[in-house]
């Protein structure tokens, strides 16, 4: 149904899958339904969404694409090609990496602080198990003397380095 296409097609302009989002709008558009009324659809449904996802990762991202279309709606009714207007519009919606509007980069800069600060989190949790698991830690054969003398010259890992090799070892599993 055609709530269904345009909710895939929100599905993809939020996840920025560019590709997927135009395809579900040609979908949308073959089924019959005008571009000002899509237009109009793709807004309601990113409203919806954001009153969902407020205070949540997605609400930057989704604020960001309801931005775009709204921009985009205001000069849509004067535009000689709606068609490729709503398209162009679609595209943009799905790459806020690509704007060029400070607050978006403000936007942008902030929900990549939030990612980062719940990777830290998760990091530190990950670490505080490790600790507390009673695994025992890796066992190796015994050094000869010039491993041994290679480990004296070795300096001990960073904090970073350490973060590095854990999101490592977790990605491997």
């Amino acid at each position: 149904s055609g709530r269904e296409s345009i909710g895939r097609l929100c599905d993809d302009i939020t996840a920025g899958k560019v590709k997927e989002a135009l395809t579900d709008l040609k979908e949308v558009i073959s089924e019959g339904s005008q571009t000002d009324i899509v237009m109009k659809e793709i807004i309601c449904a990113l409203t919806d969404r954001l009153e969902q996802a407020a205070g949540s990762d997605d609400t930057g991202r989704i604020l960001y694409s309801l931005d775009v279309m709204i921009k985009a709606s205001s000069m849509f009714r004067y535009s000689a090609a709606p068609k490729e207007h709503l398209t162009a519009a679609v595209a943009r919606a799905c790459m806020p990496e690509c704007s060029d509007d400070p607050a978006d980069l403000k936007l942008r800069v902030e929900t990549l602080e939030m990612q980062n600060q719940r990777m830290i989190t998760r990091i530190n949790e990950l670490q505080n198990y490790i600790k507390n698991s009673g695994v025992p830690e890796k066992k190796t054969a015994v050094p000869s003397a010039a491993s041994e003398k290679k480990n004296e010259e070795k300096k001990p890992l960073s904090a970073s380095d350490r973060e590095a090799r854990l999101i490592d070892a977790l990605h491997r599993k």
